[in-house]
């Protein structure tokens, strides 16, 4: 269970919990502070090792570079430095210092939701843009053509573009180490062995073109839901979601943002299914097959199927698609 939160989310937005200059803070005690009194972190100091230590409470003295500001029941503010906090306060400081982390941490999430709120109708406007572009049109008419005219071919080179694999093919190579593992009866024997072995052919060049479950479009959708979904959090106030619920809420946004992106690069590669290399590359890799084999045109390439037919299929050409807008400032720690 959450400790309870000494400050609302509006609070701990404008909260200051890393404080430049501890020693000047309001309500500074420099005597040492009753230990039996339950500790309360306000904030924390990280000082450069080139400039004076800071004065603790517990030392009495100039000593540290890092370290707290507390408070107790007496109202008064206390600077211990990091190692004295545990030593002078022993378990009590150690909840204490539990409490000050998810504060931080809120605080982080907080600012990050925030951020992602500022931008989140420029962002639903530009996924709304790549969805109706022609470009994404396009795409999905030349998938749905290889689908429907060479669909063998189809299913086996989708989940190659999926994993982002190579093209490999099958090599019949001598097996010495079989050869080697003969029993004693058939050393006489000295006919070669041989087996198969999958062999890289190269990398297969505009996947984005074969991707359907888990598309561009899949990924747009599901990043217009996570913020759609954020938006609504705020409006009904965050306060009474939990750490965790609002650290899944901004994860999914980051997360969706990032996978939204990377399926629009790909998306843009998709012509280069049809460049020299990869049709070249497609074409030894269907030598292997019986059902279909590939054959280069100057628009494309054709597809020899087994029932004596071929389907042409034409290139792809350069296409252009929306600029998907930013999802604010980097993340907060997560």
């Amino acid at each position: 269970m959450e400790q309870q939160r000494r400050l609302t989310d509006a609070e701990l937005a404008t909260a200051v919990l890393d404080i430049e200059d501890p020693l000047a803070i309001e309500n500074l005690s420099r005597t040492r502070p009753d230990a039996s009194l339950q500790p309360s972190i306000i904030g924390e100091y990280h000082r450069p090792t080139t400039e004076q230590a800071i004065w603790c409470c517990h030392c009495q003295t100039h000593r540290h570079w890092n370290g707290f500001v507390v408070e107790n029941e007496t109202g008064n503010r206390y600077v211990i430095g990091s190692h004295c906090g545990p030593k002078h306060y022993e378990l009590s400081f150690a909840s204490a210092r539990r409490q000050h982390t998810d504060l931080k941490q809120r605080q982080g999430l907080s600012r990050r939701l925030a951020d992602i709120l500022l931008v989140d109708a420029e962002l639903l406007d530009s996924i709304t843009h790549v969805l109706q572009s022609e470009g994404l049109r396009r795409i999905d008419a030349a998938r749905a053509a290889i689908k429907k005219a060479a669909g063998d071919m189809f299913f086996r080179l989708q989940p190659i573009a999926v994993r982002g694999a190579t093209l490999t093919e099958s090599v019949r190579v001598r097996d010495y180490a079989a050869e080697a593992r003969r029993p004693s009866s058939d050393k006489r024997d000295e006919s070669p062995i041989y087996s198969f072995e999958n062999r890289s052919i190269g990398t297969l060049e505009g996947a984005g073109l074969l991707i359907e479950n888990g598309d561009c479009r899949d990924e747009l959708l599901a990043l217009r839901q996570a913020l759609i979904e954020a938006r609504k959090a705020h409006t009904r106030g965050t306060d009474s979601i939990t750490t965790t619920d609002l650290q899944k809420i901004v994860k999914r946004c980051d997360e969706a943002h990032s996978r939204a992106e990377h399926a629009i690069a790909l998306a843009r590669r998709a012509p280069a299914f049809f460049s020299n290399e990869n049709v070249s590359r497609l074409e030894r890799w269907s030598e292997q097959f019986d059902a279909f084999r590939v054959q280069r045109t100057d628009v494309g390439f054709d597809v020899a199927l087994s029932r004596g037919t071929a389907v042409r299929i034409v290139a792809l050409e350069a296409l252009e698609l929306p600029h998907l807008a930013d999802l604010g400032t980097a993340s907060a720690e997560k």
